[in-house]
């Protein structure tokens, strides 16, 4: 889908970060998941005090939007200061007879078939995420992505990492201007242009908030489809096309 950004002002008179996806969902459930601490600190002092390291950024793919039906998550990246993860996630059996739509097969391309072959169980993937986020802060660019979060956690009966937080609750703390995020999302455009699978969102999201942050950080590009296993890639390591995993 094409992308819209045109950055808001918010209270503090810092901007928003706009919806990658245009019109991927219906965003009615401001606030969505568990309340976490913020920060006391804005602007440059904020900036200073909570650093890349601190931060994780999140993104899911899923069965259907949740305008069309009970959506399930099928798999889920995340990008941080260590690198750039991703895993398919095997559908539960308590998720055999929620839906599923060619609309958003339309934008993934992840087939049942394929998440049957090579996805890894809700909580392993849990696990994996409890070990790769630690008690960082969590972040995504939409609030709907704490529905799946929540719904990988209650279907595997175990705690989750980390709450996730809106990525504007973060501008606001820094003070962010509309200028700042609309140069950063111009730069992240062009640095991550593959989109609708979960670990290059994420890298979308990263190499934002790093450029907002004042330290232009970006992942190594996300291979269009993953290998069973997870992938780690540092930031720091330049990844070409032909040493990534991809399947043919």
């Amino acid at each position: 889908m094409l992308r819209t950004f045109s950055a808001m002002g918010s209270k503090h008179g810092a901007g928003y970060l706009p919806k990658r996806e245009a019109g991927r969902f219906e965003d009615k459930q401001g606030g969505v998941g568990q309340p976490h601490r913020r920060w006391s600190l804005h602007g440059r002092d904020a900036r200073q005090e909570m650093t890349l390291m601190d931060l994780v950024a999140i993104d899911f793919e899923a069965s259907c939007l949740p305008r069309h039906g009970r959506s399930f998550p099928i798999e889920v990246g995340i990008a941080s200061a260590n690198g750039v993860r991703s895993w398919l996630i095997k559908p539960d059996a308590r998720w055999r007879d929620w839906d599923w739509t060619d609309e958003a097969f339309a934008l993934h391309g992840i087939s049942r078939a394929q998440l049957n072959a090579e996805g890894h169980p809700p909580d392993a993937v849990l696990a994996e995420l409890h070990k790769a986020i630690g008690s960082r802060r969590v972040f995504a660019d939409s609030t709907i992505d704490s529905y799946w979060w929540d719904t990988l956690g209650t279907v595997t009966c175990r705690p989750l990492p980390s709450p996730i937080e809106h990525a504007n609750a973060l501008l606001d703390e820094w003070g962010s201007s509309s200028d700042t995020i609309s140069a950063a999302c111009q730069d992240a455009n062009r640095l991550c242009p593959a989109m609708h699978r979960a670990a290059a969102d994420a890298r979308w999201l990263w190499t934002v908030l790093s450029g907002v942050n004042g330290r232009q950080v970006m992942a190594p590009k996300a291979p269009e489809r993953w290998s069973t296993d997870p992938i780690l890639a540092p930031f720091h390591q330049s990844v070409p096309d032909s040493d990534l995993s991809v399947i043919s």
